[in-house]
């Protein structure tokens, strides 16, 4: 037993990242205004691996959509990214 590896800590998955109905209020907009879909994925050409995301504004009808190249592990990172990026624009107008 003194030779053995010791086991890794497990983390909770909220640990490190906001939930993502804080990215809504961090820049004072309802989550019930906006639908979002999202997905993820590998690119045709480049192999890369992606996040893409629509958000869309119900009262205006307004669409933003993007994409952004991810790890593997990085995937739930860049998504909240993502979503930082493509509401701040909401924000501005």
């Amino acid at each position: 037993m003194g030779d053995r590896k010791p086991r890794g800590r497990t983390k909770s998955p909220t640990a490190g990242r906001p939930p993502g109905s804080d990215v809504f209020a961090l820049y004072g907009l309802s989550a019930s205004d906006f639908e979002v879909e999202s997905g993820g994925g590998k690119s045709f050409l480049s192999k890369q691996r992606l996040v893409w995301m629509t958000v869309k504004h119900r009262a205006t009808g307004r669409t933003v959509s993007g994409k952004i190249g991810t790890t593997k592990k990085g995937a739930d990172r860049q998504h909240d990214e993502l979503l930082r990026v493509l509401l701040g624009s909401f924000r501005r107008s």
